[in-house]
């Protein structure tokens, strides 16, 4: 060595090269490992390679080196000293930066890697900062500088889990921590000395997980900006595929002359034609030089402040134009009413570029007229709205429009700084505005959180900012049980922003959003969540805010549901705000400026002193009312009194009445009779309950009129006696005529819907619920009325619940009359403790009754007694009949396929009976099982005497003894509903298995007239046994003395909801266990009886106890429409029903509120519009009265009578069995082709029920069934929707919107004809249109393929695209799909770009079964909000349904929107106005039919 003089090259020969370490030439040598010899620290042996050491100790030396590595592992910091001589301590010797001596080394510190890898990346070396931790422990912060930029250094904190006994370790551990942060990837964790590898491995696995998050959330960036790029690129599709409204000179004509008609006739408040047009008449023609203003207008310089006005002037208006204008129209108009006086009257030449531009293709002549004033309320409220989009960005979040709109105008537009004063005003917390432009630095608590939240959420969160997000989530439904909601998913969304450099040490500005919640539980949301937040602050809190918000909606308390929102804090001082009522900030807020709207909620009526509702206690001229009877004197009261005592007199003692004194004597009632009279002479209300037969409906109404005459109060004894049903109130009035000797009409009178039957000397009136009802909603109070008596008060209809609650308010307020509750089966203790806070403890009083055992059959036992076998299937699956009189058999019941869920344990059960079973499961009426059910009881009883089927049954035995069997006993059988009745009574007319001479059928239901109705009371020949077929009025109503058998199928129509077509109608259900006992006991009235329900166990088992309450399963609508009628919005809707004896949910009665606000029904103050008091009066779901008061006033009466009838129907028209599909499609086709161009379901159901009811005219019954089968329609459907039609044409002439004769045309099956009704009734665009009145907002947007050209001779010819390409899109679903059984499925273009639905159903998609084009004009006059973009020339419904057009036309649709109406308004006065000589009908007629051209 000593011959090599150059250093360097002494160090290549020794085999020692420099590390690097502690900053080049500084660092301790380090000996090259290759042919270095490797001697044992046990031992003496010497190993050449490093290798077969490790193994050497590894066997030969166990023990030692476990002992060492213990030593070694305890973390224990090894001094300087023993780190040189490390390998005598177990072979590992760290090297760390500026170690000295030579030696061997075994590993690398951390901090010298740290070092190695900063060298590397050309940084400096790093700063070690050590912080005391608990305990006497030590933590490290580690700061890697950069070369330049202080912003870039790198700063990794030793988190406090992982902090070490001393400084020197905690350094080497924060290195550690380095490293796993910026070079994770690296296997750094197989260099490093023993102790230090578990911490490698946890933070190099936690760091890859950050970089893996870090990954997916660029790549969810890109995703959402790819996704926003598309719905760009949608949105301007749509834009672009915007229909074009037309109107052409005449149209405008015509609609102008209308306008200038309403203007004339709206009264002297608002400004008359004459006058404006003398005041205005600079303005018609353009000026060039500066006239003198007329007077009273302000001085030029009068827009400093007048914001409207500055921001015309800015739309480039001139400022004399803008000037003059707000002279016309007041200080108070706002900037759209500006607009559209001044786009009505100036020359286009006048009007700003943009809006010029927008008006060429439609040259409008200008017109003298004024902007409607509505009144100054309604007018104040629109004044504070502004036309800007962030107005609905703002209001998305619950805060009301008129707020945000004031705030917006008070901070100059700027939006951030609106929704900071929002939130402070709804929460009390002031958010500094230097918060929004502030950025978190890239290691940061909000970026690490911004990283987890990418990673949890998905697509789920959004970051529009570096300080904002948007997180949203999704509830079910079921898990806000205060909420009655109609979707199965409620999406919210949380919006934080103005995330600082504070956070999470300060709380962020938050909102919630939800397309599904009401704005009053947003907002309630976000004070609560407000409230909460403070346990967040220091912790990441944005997943905890929306975790407190879902938690918030599941436990919302009930106050907050019904709309009493907790207290806002105080206002900020900022003057520009003004505190709002919570109540009064929904989401029906947003109307119509210029005008009011309809017919969507709100004060309908726009002109002023037209714009108010009528209301329906007004007096109706037109009307013919009787004259009210002139009050009796004292002395005639008396000669009355002495009259009726009398005549009492002698009907007790008059031989001819003996037999009927008798049979009422028997009556259990007369038991109670004195108990009854004297407990209701000392008591305001009492309860009576007894069995059904007991004799309450007929005895206690004449146990008081007796004790009043006998005390000489005859005359002032004035008793009602409500009932469920007419034909209740029918036969009840009759019966007690009957037993007082009377005739009806008299002493005992009636009165149902458009049938009365009384007089002067009427003491006693049975009437229905809706009768009274009607009379205390109409303003009639119950003056003169000493009793109500409430009969069959344990059906708890809406209408029994609402006659209830009014009842309970007349008896707050007057002790003039009695109340008497009524029922068979009633909880009593309901009605006590409901009336006990009004009249205190209620007496409930209790008629005993008595009725023979029943024997109960289920419907496995009654197969097994009759061997009843199913046939096979009849044509279309039961929409089929066969004719009468051809061929035997009779008809066949509907079938299912061969398949049940259950397997039936009974002997004879074989795969018919299975097949029948599921039937029976599936709510299928076994009509041929009915038919042998009663050729067996008729056949057993006449061959083997009337207790054949009673035999062996021990309650028989026990009654043998009392039980008088008599043959030829009634046999009544419950059908649900009139069809089902008249189905089966042909059936069994029919039958080779019954002999038609010994047997009378007789139906029973409430649209009999009344003489059919008494035929059941008849007593047979003998020989003949009688068989009633009813609906459910014969379990309770009506009492058939005679009956020995009940055959029951558990089956009753209910009014339900149909969530498919969002209306309401009559559904078939299952009755209740309480039901079908009542049922059962009716045949026990005279003897020991039979019952065979048409049940399996099973499902007799499971069938629910008791029928619910009404008003707990149905929409609202009717209800709410009665309540506002009576209380006139007094109170909230919702608080008022909470009175009801079962209040409804607070959600489902504002989804009800919503509905009416969406037909127009109520306005937003909840009282009724002028539409809505002439749906009160129709008895069917609002949305069809609707479209049935627009099909009167579009003069197509008749096509939507047969629509609204098919569809309350609710089954549908053509059928389709899958033997014969194509021919099915086929013949509906044929039916359709006059009507193809109408692209409307709804006009095929027109055109099936039209040619039907032609057969049928033609050739009687047996023609329309012929028709029915060769045409593959159900006779079902179409008898339905004949029954409807006379039903609504009824209706409409009871209200004044046809005439009489009309309706009665119609009740004979018939086409009325009518001139007027009927103008346009064979113009499709006519009834589309008032579909879309009545569904709006059921409307789908069509995107019609791309347009296509083929090559001709003369060039390019367009054609039509395919019909799979058409796109349907729903506002609330998104993407829907036309159902295959629509005729227009096969469409391949829809030109108006728009539709309107009935029925929709989601399967596996969401399918439309019934939809129609509606024409442009039909949405745009009929639709929801219209708003006119006047600079872009767009008229836009609902803000979501856009049209180009120019804003002159817009303004005019306006004009005609407000004249409807005026028009309803009108209508409340006169109902024998006829509308079609209106103005305004006639130039929206105009309209419809021409489309504008």
């Amino acid at each position: 060595m000593g011959k090599i003089k150059d250093l360097q090259n002494k160090k290549k020969a020794a085999r020692i090269h420099s590390s690097g370490a502690g900053g080049g030439g500084k660092g301790g040598p380090v000996v090259d490992k290759l042919s270095q010899e490797h001697p044992c620290p046990n031992c003496d042996r010497i190993f050449k390679q490093k290798g077969r050491l490790q193994e050497h100790i590894k066997n030969k030396h166990k023990e030692e080196e476990t002992a060492d590595d213990s030593a070694e592992g305890s973390g224990i910091a090894i001094p300087q000293e023993a780190s040189d001589k490390a390998p005598k301590q177990g072979g590992i010797r760290v090297q760390d930066v500026g170690t000295t001596g030579g030696g061997y080394f075994s590993h690398k510190s951390p901090k010298l890697y740290l070092l190695e890898w900063c060298k590397k990346q050309n940084r400096k070396k790093p700063i070690y900062r050590l912080r005391n931790a608990t305990e006497g422990k030590w933590t490290c912060k580690v700061v890697l500088p950069d070369m330049q930029y202080a912003a870039k250094d790198i700063v990794t904190f030793l988190d406090r889990e992982f902090s070490a006994e001393s400084k020197e370790e905690a350094e080497q551990m924060g290195a550690v921590a380095v490293l796993a942060n910026v070079a994770g990837d690296k296997g750094y964790g197989r260099l490093f000395p023993p102790q230090h590898a578990p911490l490698w491995d946890t933070l190099a696995s936690r760091s890859k997980a950050r970089a893996e998050s870090r990954i997916e959330a660029l790549g969810a960036r890109e995703r959402h900006k790819e996704r926003e790029a598309a719905k760009a690129d949608r949105q301007q599709k749509i834009r672009d595929s915007q229909v074009a409204v037309v109107m052409s000179q005449e149209n405008r004509d015509a609609v102008e002359a209308a306008v200038q008609e309403l203007l004339l006739a709206g009264g002297s408040e608002t400004p008359s034609f004459s006058s404006l047009q003398s005041k205005f008449s600079q303005v018609s023609t353009p000026s060039t030089h500066k006239a003198p203003l007329p007077h009273g207008f302000p001085e030029e310089n009068s827009t400093d402040g007048d914001r409207p006005a500055m921001e015309l002037i800015q739309m480039g208006f001139s400022e004399r134009r803008v000037l003059e204008v707000r002279g016309v129209l007041g200080e108070n108009a706002n900037k759209a009413q500006l607009l559209d006086w001044l786009c009505l009257h100036l020359p286009e030449s006048e009007l700003p570029r943009s809006m010029a531009s927008s008006s060429r293709t439609n040259k409008v002549e200008i017109i003298k007229k004024t902007m409607p004033v509505s009144d100054s309320q309604q007018q104040e409220e629109q004044d504070e709205r502004i036309d800007h989009p962030a107005v609905g960005r703002l209001c998305k979040f619950g805060y009301d429009e008129n707020l945000v709109s004031k705030i917006l105008t008070s901070v100059d537009l700027d939006e951030e700084k609106a929704l900071e004063l929002l939130y402070e005003n709804l929460t009390g917390i002031r958010i500094c505005a230097e918060q929004y432009s502030s950025s978190a630095e890239e290691d940061s608590p909000w970026q690490e959180e911004v990283m987890a939240l990418e990673a949890i959420y998905s697509d789920e969160v959004t970051f529009p900012s570096p300080s904002s997000v948007e997180l949203t989530t999704t509830i079910q439904a079921i898990d806000i049980p205060n909420l009655l909601l109609q979707v199965d998913d409620v999406t919210v969304t949380l919006t934080a922003k103005s995330i600082g450099p504070a956070y999470p040490q300060e709380i962020p500005l938050i909102a919630f959003s939800s397309p599904h919640l009401p704005p009053h539980i947003l907002k309630a949301t976000t004070r609560h969540v407000c409230k909460k937040s403070p346990e967040f602050v220091g912790l990441p809190m944005i997943h905890e805010l929306i975790t407190s918000a879902c938690e918030f909606l599941a436990d919302l308390p009930i106050e907050i549901a019904q709309g009493r929102d907790l207290e806002s804090p105080t206002p900020p001082s900022d003057s520009s705000l003004e505190q709002t009522e919570v109540g009064s900030e929904n989401e029906g807020s947003r109307g119509m400026h210029g005008g009011g709207v309809f017919p969507v909620g709100g004060d309908v009526g726009i002109l002023k002193g037209q714009g108010k509702s009528s209301g329906v206690n007004r007096k109706r001229e037109g009307v013919r009312t009787k004259p009210k009877a002139p009050a009796m004197s004292p002395q005639e009261i008396e000669i009355e009194n002495r009259r009726l005592k009398r005549a009492q007199a002698n009907f007790a003692t008059d031989p001819r009445h003996s037999k009927m004194r008798s049979v009422r004597n028997q009556l259990p009632a007369s038991t109670e009779k004195a108990n009854v009279i004297q407990t209701i002479q000392n008591n305001r209300a009492v309860i009576i309950t007894g069995m059904p037969g007991c004799g309450k409906s007929t005895q206690v109404p004449q146990f008081l009129l007796e004790a009043a005459i006998e005390s000489g109060q005859g005359y002032q004894c004035n008793i009602v006696c409500t009932q469920p049903r007419r034909i209740s109130a029918l036969g009840l009035a009759a019966r007690v005529a009957d037993e007082r000797g009377e005739e009806v009409g008299g002493v005992v009178g009636y009165s149902i819907r458009n049938q009365t039957s009384r007089s002067k000397e009427t003491r006693i009136m049975y009437c229905t619920t809706g009768v009274l009802l009607r009379r205390m909603i109409s303003g009639q109070a119950l003056s003169g009325v000493s009793h109500v008596l409430v009969d069959e008060v344990h059906e708890r209809s809406v209408e029994m619940d609402l006659l209830l609650l009014l009842l309970k308010e007349n008896l707050k307020k007057s002790k003039c009359h009695k109340v008497v509750l009524m029922s068979a089966t009633a909880n009593a203790e309901d009605f006590n403790k409901y009336l006990a806070p009004v009249v205190g403890s209620v007496p409930i009083l209790h008629i005993p009754g008595f009725t023979h055992p029943v024997r109960e059959f289920l419907v496995e036992e009654a197969l097994e007694m009759t061997g009843f076998e199913m046939p096979k299937p009849a044509f279309g699956g039961g929409g089929g009949q066969k004719p009468p009189n051809k061929g035997g058999g009779g008809q066949k019941s509907k079938q299912l396929e061969e398949s049940s869920d259950e397997e039936v344990v009974m002997h004879s059960a074989g795969k018919q009976s299975k097949r029948l079973l599921a039937a029976m499961e599936q709510m299928e009426i076994g009509y041929d099982m009915i038919e042998a059910v009663v050729a067996h009881i008729v056949e057993e009883e006449s061959r083997n005497g009337p207790a054949c089927l009673l035999e062996g049954w021990p309650e028989f035995e026990n009654h043998k003894a009392g039980s008088k069997l008599t043959a030829n006993g009634a046999i009544l059988i419950f059908m649900p509903g009139a069809m089902e009745i008249n189905r089966m009574a042909r059936l069994l007319s029919e039958s080779p298995k019954i002999n038609s001479a010994s047997v009378r059928i007789l139906p029973l239901h409430a649209s009999l007239p009344a003489a059919e109705q008494k035929r059941v009371f008849d007593t047979m020949p003998k020989g003949v046994r009688k068989i009633v077929i009813s609906t459910n009025v014969a379990e309770t109503s009506v009492t058939i003395p005679d009956v020995v058998a009940v055959i029951d199928t558990c089956l009753a129509k209910e009014v339900g909801y149909d969530a498919d077509r969002r209306i309401s109608r009559l559904q078939l259900n299952w009755v209740s266990k309480a039901s079908a006992k009542q049922r059962a006991g009716r045949a026990g009235r005279v003897r020991c009886g039979v019952c065979f329900r048409l049940v399996t166990k099973s499902k007799w088992k499971n069938m629910r106890v008791h029928t619910p309450p009404e008003i707990t399963r149905i929409p609202l609508e009717a209800l709410c429409l009665n309540v506002g009628a009576l209380f006139a919005g007094s109170v909230p809707l919702e608080q008022r029903l909470k009175e009801c004896i079962t209040p409804p949910a607070p959600g489902q009665v504002y989804s009800a509120v919503r509905t009416l606000k969406e037909v127009g029904a109520l306005d937003e103050k909840e009282s009724l519009t002028p539409l809505g008091s002439h749906i009160i009066r129709m008895p069917m779901d609002c949305r069809v009265g609707k479209m049935l008061v627009y099909g009167t006033m579009l003069q197509c009466v008749d096509p939507v009578l047969t629509i609204a009838a098919a569809m309350s129907y609710g089954r549908p028209m053509f059928l389709s069995p899958l033997a014969k599909r194509e021919e099915a499609d086929s013949k509906r086709k044929e039916l359709y082709n006059p009507h193809a161009s109408s692209k409307s379901d709804h006009m095929a159901i027109v055109a099936a029920y039209s040619a039907w009811a032609e057969a049928r005219i033609r050739g009687g019954d047996r023609a329309g069934y012929a028709f029915c089968r060769e045409n593959f329609l159900s006779e079902d459907v179409m008898q339905a929707t004949l029954s409807a039609r006379k039903e609504f044409a009824s209706i409409l002439a009871d209200i004044g919107f046809v005439s009489r004769d009309y309706a009665i045309q119609v009740g004979r099956g018939r086409s009325a004809d009518d001139p007027i009704s009927d103008e346009f009734a064979s113009n499709s665009r006519f009834v589309r249109a008032a579909l879309c009145a009545g569904y709006y907002p059921n409307i789908l947007r069509v995107a019609n393929p791309p347009k296509k050209f083929v090559q001709v001779a003369g060039g390019a010819k367009e054609v039509d695209g395919e019909a799979k390409q058409v796109k349907l899109f729903d506002r609330e679903r998104g993407r829907v799909f036309l159902h295959p059984a629509s005729v227009n499925f096969s469409v391949p273009q829809f030109e108006s770009g728009w539709m309107v639905y009935s029925d929709m159903v989601e399967t596996a998609k969401v399918y439309v079964r019934q939809c129609s084009m509606v024409p442009v004009y039909g949405m745009l006059v009929f639709g929801g909000e219209l708003s006119v973009r006047h600079a872009e020339g767009i008229l836009s419904l609902d803000k979501w349904a856009n049209f180009n057009a120019p804003p002159k036309v817009g303004v005019l649709i306006k004009e005609l929107r407000a004249g409807m109406g005026a028009l309803l308004n009108k209508k409340i006065d006169d109902p024998e106005l006829d509308l079609s000589k209106s103005g305004v009908v006639r130039a929206v007629m105009k309209l419809l039919e021409t489309d504008g051209f």
